[in-house]
């Protein structure tokens, strides 16, 4: 998903994301440790969603309270 998608997207659709992307990131950890993942990567991606999902919560948040 790109920042942009995620911009539009509302507070809830983004703890949403935010909750799945977690989700896959601990299921992507637990088969790389079990040697089932070939690609490490995958996490990198998954945790800058994270970051990105965050910061959009944020800075939502603060602008309802205005």
């Amino acid at each position: 998903m790109k920042f942009t998608e995620l911009k539009e997207q509302s507070i809830q659709d983004i703890e949403r994301v935010l909750a799945t992307s977690r989700d896959e990131v601990r299921e992507i950890r637990f088969a790389f440790v079990t040697r089932q993942a070939k690609n490490v990567r995958d996490v990198r991606k998954k945790r800058k969603i994270i970051a990105q999902a965050l910061t959009l919560l944020t800075q939502k948040r603060k602008a309802e309270k205005k």
